[in-house]
């Protein structure tokens, strides 16, 4: 498995209510940092430059919010002019 097919996979995990994250996905999370860090910032720049995007999405989607959360507790720096 490549590392962009396991970031997708883990990444697309992220992404409903309706079938939340488990603590196993955010090991994953945190295990696949580095790889996933670009996933998450783009997610969170797509929100930050057109928040109206997320009306496109399913109702319970959270995946911009779980990114948001993912970046702090990364500390990743570049995630700030976003926020």
């Amino acid at each position: 498995m490549s590392s962009n097919t396991t970031a997708n996979e883990i990444f697309d995990q992220l992404k409903t209510i309706s079938s939340p994250p488990t603590e196993d996905v955010f090991k994953k999370v945190e295990g696949h940092q580095s790889l996933l860090a670009p996933y998450l910032l783009s997610e969170l720049s797509d929100f930050s430059n057109n928040p109206k995007i997320i009306s496109t999405y399913d109702s319970g989607y959270i995946r911009h919010v779980v990114s948001l959360f993912l970046l702090a507790y990364f500390k990743e720096k570049a995630a700030y002019p976003l926020i």
